[in-house]
């Protein structure tokens, strides 16, 4: 399937080129199947974007009504620079054999959180598991594009 800027990838093959040479990055894969695999994870995150859809009947989540960018508001009809940037990124990442959405099997343990050499023993934190890649150079690319920031937030009751 040929990629469509705004029907099914924000950034372009070019893009992505430009992207990868501006920090010396050889690309070994096909640009538009890494493009793709990025844009499946970034379909994840749509809950978790500011605003909504500019058109319900839009292919994809951006462009966003009710955006907001270190105070300022974003057009309605724009594709923010470090959404492709981050499309990009999670591209080569995809491209250096990073599963950007990988399956992880049920009762798979969690993080050693001891272990002992003689009489060898380990024990595994409980119903945590790491084996779940973090995009830490495409989250900081997305972050102002997040509800509240990107970051996690609770509620806390005093009882």
């Amino acid at each position: 399937m040929a990629l469509v800027v705004g029907t099914n990838t924000y950034a372009s093959e070019a893009e992505l080129s430009a992207y990868a040479s501006a920090r010396e990055i050889d690309i070994a894969g096909t640009p538009s199947t890494l493009l793709t695999k990025a844009m499946d994870y970034l379909a994840t995150l749509e809950d978790r974007w500011q605003g909504e859809r500019t058109s319900q009947t839009q292919p994809l989540a951006w462009p966003r009504t009710g955006v907001y960018v270190y105070g300022t508001a974003l057009a309605d009809d724009a594709i923010p620079q470090s959404l492709k940037d981050a499309q990009c990124r999670l591209a080569l990442d995809a491209d250096a054999g990073v599963a950007l959405l990988p399956t992880v099997e049920a009762g798979a343990k969690g993080s050693v959180i001891r272990e002992k050499v003689d009489v060898v023993e380990v024990s595994y934190h409980p119903g945590y598991n790491n084996s779940q890649p973090i995009f830490t150079a495409a989250n900081g690319l997305l972050k102002p594009l997040m509800k509240s920031g990107g970051g996690l937030n609770f509620e806390v009751r005093r009882i």
